[in-house]
């Protein structure tokens, strides 16, 4: 159980118009004069001037057990001590006399039912308190209770009597009996107008909130599984990072030409410098800045870190620039995806790397495709091969090609398996960009 304030997201809520609930209090105070005006039996007319209170005091604890907000619960039992118990009460002893002689009773009824009903509409207006542990039936019982005693003990003490049923002669015909079904009726029409508001808010309010909470659950599961791509990437483009670091110091022998050794350093610095904004406590988007890239030097430093590696990639072949719309950060890390995949289930095989301009019916596109000479991917894999976990060595996550995909996607393009002969052939294609401005070349400190 809990008691204090509502820490929920707030959801707004209309207040009911004036209009309409004068006109639900007049139909309500018509309703009621009329059946106690023709009813035979009083005992119906009194159940029927009620019936609208009991609704919507039922309908205003449900809006209590539905949101868990204390006001409407406390303005039930306010709504059923004052304008139902007290006016019930003062109805029961007014009707054996005349009003002179039960105006005490009818006094002391109606300002027990407003006593009895002022703790629970100063608590309603705090209308933020929340409290599941309210017991409104014991403390509706009780109060009217107190109420009916005091209104028992007034006529008693002033000898008016207690019961209405049957009204002495003479008194059925006055027009003064039909006022409390009248008040009763108004007041009844008028609470059960607000209380289906109160119920409608607070339905909509728990509705709002299971939305929330659910597309709250998909963007924490989004995130989660964005994160797991991101750190996949990143661990790969370290290990690459880590066996180029290990070349140029020494650590694994290898002789390097100075261009060499140059593209070595540089592809260091690239790979660095994308593993930073992988992990970036403000990630960008998968995609990162959406614009023209060139397919030929975002995957050079890329292949030369996983050459470092020990894998036997070659390519992609010097030539004109391959423009396609996209991010540069995400091509590299499709294409250190698709390395890694390669190394990962053909090792020792030979993988090439080849970039070109494709032309179709529906315009060009910007290709880079990953072949190696390896076993290839099991058939039973084909169809399953791109979703996350899927994967033929258990000592993998199986998120590399699921991530890839991902990326070619978000850029407006698509990655497949081609079908051949011998080992497996992975195709990325982009949109193709128009020329832009040369990118300046990184430069190195020395």
């Amino acid at each position: 159980m809990y008691c204090g304030p509502d820490r929920r997201a707030a959801v707004p809520e209309k207040p009911v118009p004036a209009r309409q609930l004068a006109q639900s209090a007049a139909a309500g105070a018509v309703g009621a004069t009329g059946i106690a005006a023709v009813a035979p039996d009083p005992p119906v007319a009194a159940a029927v001037a009620v019936a609208p209170l009991v609704i919507a005091t039922v309908l205003l604890l449900c809006a209590w057990r539905v949101g868990g907000r204390s006001r409407p619960a406390h303005a039930a039992l306010a709504l059923a001590l004052a304008g139902g118990v007290g006016p019930l009460t003062a109805w029961l002893s007014s009707g054996v006399a005349a009003p002179e002689a039960t105006a005490p009773v009818t006094a002391v009824a109606l300002a027990a039912g407003l006593l009895a009903a002022a703790p629970h509409a100063r608590a309603a207006r705090r209308a933020a308190a929340v409290r599941t542990d309210l017991r409104p039936g014991a403390a509706l019982l009780g109060s009217s209770g107190l109420v009916l005693a005091a209104g028992a003990g007034a006529a008693l003490l002033t000898g008016a009597g207690w019961s209405p049923w049957p009204a002495p002669d003479g008194l059925a015909a006055a027009p003064w009996p039909l006022l409390w079904p009248a008040a009763l009726g108004a007041t009844g029409g008028a609470a059960l107008c607000g209380a289906l508001a109160s119920l409608r808010a607070a339905l909509r309010a728990q509705q709002v909130r299971g939305l929330r909470a659910v597309a709250g659950q998909q963007r924490w599961a989004a995130d989660l599984a964005e994160d797991r791509l991101r750190r996949h990437d990143a661990r790969s483009a370290l290990a690459a990072v880590r066996a180029a670091s290990a070349v140029l110091t020494g650590e694994q022998p290898a002789v390097l030409p100075g261009a060499t050794r140059r593209d070595l350093v540089v592809a260091v610095h690239e790979e660095l410098h994308r593993v930073e904004r992988l992990l970036a406590d403000a990630a960008p988007p998968p995609t990162g800045t959406p614009g023209v890239v060139d397919l030929r030097s975002a995957a050079d430093p890329v292949v030369t870190a996983w050459r470092a590696r020990g894998l036997r990639v070659t390519g992609p072949q010097p030539g004109p620039p391959v423009l396609a719309l996209g991010s540069e950060d995400a091509v590299r890390r499709v294409v250190a995806n698709l390395l890694d995949n390669a190394q990962r289930h053909a090792p020792g095989a030979a993988v090439h790397l080849s970039v070109a301009v494709s032309t179709e019916p529906g315009g060009q596109s910007a290709v880079l495709t990953v072949t190696d000479d390896g076993p290839g991917v099991p058939a039973p894999l084909h169809t399953s091969l791109f979703t996350a976990g899927v994967t033929a060595d258990p000592t993998s996550t199986g998120l590399g090609l699921a991530s890839a995909q991902l990326l070619a996607e978000a850029d407006g393009g698509s990655l497949r398996l081609l079908e051949s002969d011998r080992g497996a052939t992975f195709e990325l294609r982009l949109p193709a960009g128009a020329a832009t401005a040369p990118r300046p070349e990184r430069t190195l400190a020395r």
